[in-house]
């Protein structure tokens, strides 16, 4: 770090800012040092950082399958977020396997990251409450929390479920074109209503141009 310092022309504490609060840094100053680290061939270590007791950027994930279209999706939402926060993720995939999920649990935990979100396999918490004990942030995936105080982020199925109703509602009456099957209006989901006129039979429409 002494040496991408003086190659700089700046501080040490300038570098370390660079590193760990680039957003306090000027632009200007913070290419300077990005361009110093490339010179000398500075490379940060992590594990050293870790030491000093700083949290991991390594974020595991893990899910019964990433090859699942939703799975797929939802991770690549959070790469993206984790991303802007300069962090990376590594994903899981247990194959709905109890014991698969176990091992990368414990692997995640040797590798110390910065927190594990997962969708999890087990009926019960037990085994995630026990990691978090030892210091790891849990984050279940799609998930209840049943009675523990873990985070949980998930699917709000009624607003999900008003989304196909409302736009089956505003077709029947002229508004919006939906560009998937349309079926008869479910007479059962409780959502906010758009019009209680029915859709009428199964129709395919067009994708736009």
């Amino acid at each position: 770090m002494r040496q991408v310092a003086a190659a700089a022309g700046v501080s040490m504490s300038t570098v370390s800012n660079v590193l760990n609060n680039p957003h306090r840094v000027l632009a200007s100053t913070r290419r300077r040092v990005e361009e110093a680290m490339d010179q000398v061939g500075y490379v940060r270590n992590s594990a050293a950082r870790q030491l000093r007791g700083a949290r991991s950027r390594v974020i595991g994930c893990i899910m019964p399958n990433t090859a699942n279209p939703f799975y797929a999706a939802l991770a690549r939402g959070m790469e993206d977020r984790l991303a802007e926060a300069g962090c990376v993720l590594i994903q899981c995939s247990t194959d709905a396997q109890s014991e698969r999920e176990a091992r990368y649990l414990q692997i995640l935990q040797e590798q110390d990251v910065g927190g594990i979100m997962i969708s999890p396999v087990s009926v019960g918490l037990e085994r995630l409450l026990t990691v978090r004990g030892r210091g790891t942030p849990i984050v279940l995936l799609d998930r209840e929390r049943d009675h523990t105080d873990l985070c949980a982020a998930s699917v709000d199925n009624v607003v999900a479920a008003s989304w196909p109703l409302n736009t089956c509602s505003a077709s029947a009456t002229g508004g919006w074109p939906t560009y998937a099957r349309r079926r008869r209006c479910p007479a059962s989901v409780t959502a906010p209503r758009a019009s209680t006129r029915p859709c009428g039979p199964p129709a395919w429409t067009r994708p736009p141009p």
